[in-house]
């Protein structure tokens, strides 16, 4: 296991792209739409070393990655799974944690 985490912040409207390979609290998270998890996960998957697992936190009105890449990935969603469209709906080989408002009081 690595001593400190990668992080990444990012969106594919180029708003924000940020990587902290130390401290993952200095990461400013800003941005707000235009993300594609399917173009995310496959930039993520370049990078090297290749990260052990990837965790996505997001709304989940987004494109999701069509095939699993071979290791762990995860979904925070801050909407209800069941409040998203089919076509947004994460794939069934992606765990999900469901962070609603009434879990952050």
């Amino acid at each position: 296991m690595r001593p400190n985490p990668a992080t990444a912040c990012t969106d594919t409207q180029g708003q924000t792209k940020q990587l902290c390979l130390s401290d993952p609290k200095r990461i400013e998270l800003t941005g707000g739409g235009g993300t594609n998890m399917a173009a995310i996960v496959a930039e993520v998957l370049q990078t090297r070393p290749q990260p052990q697992m990837i965790l996505i936190c997001t709304d989940g009105h987004t494109p999701w990655p069509t095939q699993d890449p071979g290791i762990p990935v995860v979904a925070c969603l801050t909407y209800p799974r069941a409040t998203l469209p089919e076509f947004y709906q994460p794939p069934t080989w992606i765990p999900i944690v469901e962070l609603c408002k009434g879990d952050l009081t």
